[in-house]
C-alpha cells in the first residue's frame, strides 16, 4: 500500500470524515500528520486519494442536477424580481396621479374662496368656474 501526504481538507474527502474528526484521530494516533510550514499535512493511501482527485466516488450527474435545478430556481426568482418591480412602478404611477389630482383639487378650493364678495353673495362662479 503506497501512501502520500496530503492536506487536511483532502485527508477528510478521501477519509469521508469531517474536519472535526480529523483532528480527534490525529491527537488519538489514528492517523499520522506532521506540520509543514503553516500546513497540516496527513498520511492517507495514495490509491484513496487518486479516486477523490478523478472524481470516483463523487456523483457528478447528482451535482450536475442541483447546479441545474439552482440555476432554474434563480431564473425563476428573477422573473418574480422583475414582476415585483413592475407592480411597484404602477403603484407608484398610480399615487402620482393621485397625489396630482389632489394637488388640483387644493388649488381649485383655493380659488373658490377667492372670489369676489359680490360672487359670494349672490353664490355664483365666475366663468370657467364649474
Amino acid at each position: 500500500m503506497a501512501v502520500k501526504w496530503v492536506t487536511r481538507a483532502v485527508a477528510c474527502q478521501v477519509n469521508g470524515i469531517s474536519e472535526r474528526t480529523l483532528r480527534r484521530w490525529i491527537n488519538e494516533g489514528k492517523i499520522q500528520a506532521k506540520h509543514e510550514g503553516n500546513r497540516v499535512l496527513v498520511l492517507v493511501d495514495i490509491a484513496d486519494t487518486e479516486a477523490v482527485n478523478s472524481g470516483q466516488g463523487v456523483d457528478i450527474q447528482a451535482d450536475t442536477a442541483i447546479i441545474e435545478q439552482i440555476k432554474r430556481e434563480n431564473e425563476l426568482l428573477r422573473e418574480q424580481l422583475k414582476e415585483k418591480d413592475r407592480q411597484i412602478d404602477q403603484q407608484q404611477a398610480i399615487i402620482m396621479q393621485l397625489s396630482r389630482n389632489q394637488q388640483l383639487m387644493i388649488e381649485s378650493s383655493e380659488q373658490k374662496k377667492h372670489r369676489g364678495f359680490l360672487s359670494r353673495l349672490w353664490k355664483r362662479t365666475p366663468k370657467g368656474d364649474n
